[in-house]
């Protein structure tokens, strides 16, 4: 069946042997909303795709993360040092997965999710 219209469109039609009718409200709702459905679909293809574009490579993520993770495991371990020694070793690593996180989070904030989807 071909229609004639779009969202915006107050009367949907249909042609039947060459003929233009207007489509029965339930027709018409059934239309609309397999459009609707499309356009929500794409509109959340685009976003992701914005996203995954934009984040720091994954490799990059999962080596700040093993490293902090790593470090902190290691530290807590050791006995001959202070808890203040140990927060002052940690403070550049730290630093490193607070970029990390930084460049993620202004990802979530350059591209967020679409409300209507």
């Amino acid at each position: 069946m071909k229609i004639i219209g779009n969202l915006t469109s107050k009367i949907l039609y249909k042609i039947e042997k060459g003929i233009r009718i207007p489509l029965t409200e339930a027709e018409d709702l059934i239309i609309r909303k397999q459009w609707e459905d499309r356009d929500n679909h794409a509109k959340l293809n685009i976003y992701k795709q914005l996203r995954r574009k934009a984040y720091p490579p994954i490799g990059d993520q999962l080596d700040a993360i093993w490293k902090h993770l790593g470090y902190v495991q290691m530290m807590s371990a050791r006995d001959d040092m202070t808890i203040e020694e140990k927060v002052l070793r940690m403070g550049n690593l730290i630093k490193s997965a607070d970029e990390m996180m930084s460049k993620w989070l202004q990802v979530k904030r350059d591209y967020p999710k679409p409300d209507d989807v």
